[in-house]
């Protein structure tokens, strides 16, 4: 049953989201009901997106004003953005190219042809809809070889493509990003679906000239073998388009951290890190990036000039080093609404904007080349580690956090091995560093009540503070999935 928001302001942005929602689904489904009743029957995960409407519901619930906004319009943008990527490939897989996630879709549009990520798909979009969806896959691909110490990001892609659950396209990119692990499973995928493959080599040092000119050259090929495959050829007048509109979301991405660091940031949580990855990195540059960006800067501006508040009561500023607890999607919802704590960066995100040169091809790819460097947890897997700590230190001292909250992803060894110099340097510093030792995809290692008594701990013992409702400290998870 849907809850009132409390007021009907609030009550008419949550119910044109849903007939919105709604709109996107018929939009979807009426112009092919045969093609996705057989794709129904042939991608069991097609199942498991029509939960969509819970997994909002779990993330807005108690969430008011441009808060509640902001998660609206993401949801909805996500929503559109995976049925066309589902449109595709079920009814264009000639034109379609599968793309690894850590690769900027930039070349492949500039070509004229489609983009399907599975990551998008399986790793991203089902786990937030079902935790438990995601469980079958990793016994799956653990039964089939894959070490269950593998990490689960990499696992459950792989897994879902060798169960033959992934829609066939012309190709695939895919690179040695963000890890090991990455690698490993598009090895796997190229020999389960026997497609031509392009596997771009990021040279571990990649943040001199030297090693951007590795990447740029590696892209030169990508760009070659795209032509060879489908016989497209590449536009570099749609390049410079979607690099124009990569430096104005960029431009409009920087004004909002800005506003973030601020004594009252406007938006927290949820929508600033799905903003960061999905219309900042992996999709940018299209006309929905641009789009997205337009709408949420808007509300997160008109907030910040009148001075409102995101949530109820913002107690706690808090950065996020390591990805988010994708078993947990709406732990941000509770973080707020139990703690008040406003989460205000993520590793994910906090990186340098790229800007676009567009004189040329050649400073275009240039710049396409660092952003690929610059990619989400690849940028901190690769070179020495006074980068990681800058970017971990730095983040904290950028949004004046009261606390570093450190998702510590035990299928990560990269993190994981950093664990000892985060808790020294922080020692160093008397920053508090609250460790939630954690599974990223998997809730059987920890569960979502496992992580919320790791943060209530670190609440009560170390920042010495009581919770604003006692009532969510112990949540019946078993019928949220």
């Amino acid at each position: 049953m849907r809850k009132y928001k409390g007021n009907l302001r609030d009550q008419w942005i949550d119910f044109k989201t849903w007939l919105k929602f709604y709109g996107l689904m018929i939009k979807f489904m009426a112009p092919h009901p045969l093609g996705l009743s057989k794709a129904m029957f042939k991608y069991p995960w097609m199942y498991d997106l029509l939960k969509v409407p819970g997994m909002i519901s779990r993330h807005t619930e108690d969430v008011n004003g441009a808060l509640l906004k902001t998660y609206c319009l993401t949801f909805l943008n996500v929503t559109e953005m995976t049925t066309a990527m589902l449109e595709d490939i079920f009814f264009h897989p000639e034109e379609t190219v599968i793309i690894d996630s850590m690769v900027p879709t930039v070349i492949v549009r500039a070509m004229g042809l489609r983009v399907f990520t599975p990551e998008h798909i399986f790793v991203v979009t089902m786990p937030m809809v079902d935790t438990q969806s995601t469980h079958k896959y990793m016994d799956y691909i653990e039964n089939h070889g894959l070490p269950g110490d593998t990490c689960s990001y990499a696992r459950i892609t792989a897994a879902a493509v060798f169960a033959n659950h992934c829609p066939p396209a012309s190709c695939i990119i895919a690179s040695n990003l963000p890890c090991d692990s990455g690698q490993a499973a598009y090895t796997l995928i190229q020999k389960s679906l026997g497609l031509p493959m392009y596997f771009i080599d990021v040279p571990y040092n990649f943040r001199d000239d030297e090693g951007l000119k590795i990447i740029q050259s590696e892209l030169g090929h990508v760009i070659e073998f795209l032509e060879k495959q489908t016989g497209r050829k590449m536009d570099w007048d749609k390049l410079k388009e979607l690099c124009q509109r990569n430096n104005v979301t960029n431009e409009m991405e920087l004004e909002s951290r800005e506003m973030r660091r601020s004594n009252h940031p406007p938006v927290v949580g949820f929508p600033p890190w799905t903003n960061g990855i999905l219309w900042s990195f992996h999709d940018g540059g299209t006309k929905q990036a641009l789009r997205v960006y337009e709408a949420f800067h808007a509300i997160e501006k008109a907030a910040y000039e009148k001075n409102l508040s995101p949530i109820k009561n913002l107690r706690y500023r808090v950065v996020i080093w390591n990805p988010p607890t994708m078993m947990y999607p709406h732990i941000f919802n509770w973080l707020e609404r139990c703690w008040g704590i406003g989460v205000l960066m993520d590793m994910m995100s906090y990186t340098n904007e790229v800007y676009y040169d567009t004189t040329s091809p050649d400073t275009m790819m240039k710049a396409v080349a660092f952003s690929m460097a610059m990619a989400p947890m690849s940028r901190h897997t690769r070179g020495d580690y006074d980068f990681f700590l800058s970017q971990f230190l730095g983040m904290a001292e950028d949004y004046r956090a009261d606390f570093i909250m450190n998702c510590n992803h035990m299928g990560c060894r990269n993190s994981m091995a950093m664990s000892g110099v985060m808790w020294e340097e922080t020692r160093k510093r008397n920053i508090p560093l609250c460790v939630v030792d954690y599974e990223l995809m998997d809730a059987r290692i920890c569960s979502r009540q496992g992580i919320r008594d790791q943060i209530s701990n670190f609440m009560r013992s170390v920042i010495g503070a009581e919770p604003l409702d006692a009532s969510l400290l112990v949540i019946d998870d078993a019928a949220s999935w």
